[in-house]
């Protein structure tokens, strides 16, 4: 983290320059390239370690950045049969993690309590996809790494 947050404060210009020609097709911009993924390890409950990946900071200063210039996609639902919880901004603003997955767990226990069934599907690398289908009612949680 404090290799990104050096980056970051040194000037974007550089780092955007780097993702330009990682991004670029021509011949003479093949040897610019993301690097590999590093195999880490995410402490859990109970001494349980689940394995993921980390990013270069070049890369994750482009996806960082992807989701920044594009927040507005990341919006409300729309329907009140479906819920999002996970990252999402609003008025400019992102909203903590922390409180959405609390949200999240508060909506959890509640269908609980209505519904007999759950089912979580969960898709590693670039983000967990948490799917609770209740009935008519779907809530979901993005959480991107």
């Amino acid at each position: 983290m404090d290799t990104c947050r050096f980056l970051i404060q040194s000037g974007t210009t550089p780092l955007e320059a780097y993702i330009e020609k990682c991004l670029n097709e021509k011949p003479e911009c093949s040897s610019y390239q993301f690097v590999a993924q590093t195999r880490v390890y995410a402490s859990k409950q109970r001494n349980h370690l689940r394995r993921t990946v980390k990013l270069d900071p070049v890369a994750e200063y482009f996806l960082y950045n992807m989701i920044y210039k594009n927040r507005s996609k990341f919006r409300k639902p729309f329907s009140e049969d479906k819920k999002h919880f996970g990252y999402r901004f609003e008025k400019g603003s992102s909203i903590p993690a922390s409180a959405s997955y609390k949200g999240f767990k508060q909506a959890i226990s509640a269908y609980s309590d209505i519904y007999d069934h759950s089912m979580s599907h969960r898709i590693s690398m670039v983000s967990i996809i948490t799917t609770l289908s209740l009935g008519s009612q779907t809530l979901e949680q993005v959480w991107m790494m």
